[in-house]
C-alpha cells in the first residue's frame, strides 16, 4: 500500500492491529502513530481489549443437569432355539422330552416310592445291585436310549423337509403359464396390427384409384369440350373464309 494513512481510515488500523496489511501500510500506519496521539491510544485501547478477549475463558457454572453421552446401541443377537417357533406343536414337546430325557440321564434323577410318597434324588449315587437284578438295569438302559434314538429319527424326519423346502417348482411352473400368456398376448396384438395396416392399405389404394379415375374422366370431358370449341370455331373460319371469298368472286366478276 502506497497511500497515506489518514485518522479516519478505520479498516487500515483494523487491519494493522490483526496484522493483515503489507509491510508498506504497516510502517505508514506506525509513522502516522508516533505523531498522532489520539490514533496511538485508541490503538493501544484496542490492542488490550484484543488481549483481555484472547485470556478470557468461559467460568465453570453449575447448571444443575449433565448431558450424559449416548450410549452405544445393543444389538440383540437372534436365541439358538428361535427357530423352533415354526415347528408343530407336537415336534416342539417331543423336543422338550428329548431335551428332559438327556437331562435326565446326565443328572442321574432317581424316583423312589416308599410310605412317605414319592422321593425324587438325583446327581451321582452309586447304586449296589444285587447279583440276580444285573441283566434289569442294562435292560432299561437298553429301553430308554432306543427310545431315545426313535424320537431323534423323528425328528430328523420332520426338520429335513423343512430345511430342503423345495418349494418354487409351482412358482416357476406358474411363472412359465404367465410367460407363456404374455406370449400369446403379444402375438395376437401383432396380428390384429398387421390385419388393422392391411385393411388401412387397402383402404388407401382403394381411394387413390377412385380419385384418379374421377380426375380422368374430368380430364377427358375438359378435352372433348376443348376440342369441340376449336371444331366450332374452325367451321366459323371456314365459313367467314368462304363468304369472303364469294364476295371477292363476286367483286371481281365483269358486268356485262
Amino acid at each position: 500500500m502506497s497511500e497515506t494513512f489518514r485518522c479516519d481510515d478505520k479498516e487500515m488500523l483494523v487491519a494493522y492491529l490483526y496484522g493483515e496489511i503489507d509491510a508498506n501500510g504497516g510502517r505508514e500506519v506506525e509513522r502516522h502513530l508516533r505523531t498522532c496521539s489520539t490514533c496511538a491510544r485508541e490503538t493501544e485501547g484496542l490492542q488490550s481489549v484484543r488481549h483481555d478477549l484472547e485470556a478470557w475463558l468461559a467460568p465453570d457454572a453449575d447448571l444443575g443437569f449433565t448431558i450424559p453421552s449416548k450410549a452405544p446401541a445393543t444389538v440383540l443377537q437372534p436365541a439358538r432355539w428361535a427357530a423352533a417357533g415354526g415347528l408343530p406343536a407336537w415336534a416342539q414337546v417331543a423336543a422338550a422330552a428329548l431335551f428332559i430325557a438327556a437331562s435326565a440321564a446326565i443328572a442321574n434323577v432317581q424316583v423312589r416310592s416308599t410310605t412317605d410318597g414319592f422321593v425324587v434324588s438325583t446327581g451321582w449315587i452309586p447304586v449296589a445291585t444285587p447279583v440276580s437284578a444285573g441283566p434289569v438295569a442294562p435292560a432299561s438302559n437298553n429301553e430308554w436310549r432306543r427310545e431315545l434314538s426313535a424320537l431323534e429319527q423323528t425328528l430328523r424326519r420332520e426338520l429335513t423337509p423343512r430345511a430342503i423346502a423345495p418349494a418354487p417348482v409351482p412358482a416357476r411352473s406358474h411363472e412359465a403359464g404367465d410367460t407363456a400368456a404374455v406370449l400369446r398376448r403379444v402375438q395376437t396384438l401383432l396380428a390384429e396390427s398387421e390385419q388393422r395396416q392391411r385393411q388401412e392399405l387397402a383402404l388407401r389404394l382403394a381411394t387413390a384409384d377412385r380419385d384418379w379415375s374421377i380426375r380422368r374422366q374430368t380430364d377427358l370431358m375438359n378435352i372433348n369440350q376443348t376440342l369441340g370449341r376449336l371444331q366450332r370455331g374452325a367451321l366459323r373460319t371456314e365459313a367467314g373464309q368462304q363468304e369472303m371469298v364469294n364476295l371477292i368472286r363476286r367483286v371481281s366478276t365483269p358486268i356485262p
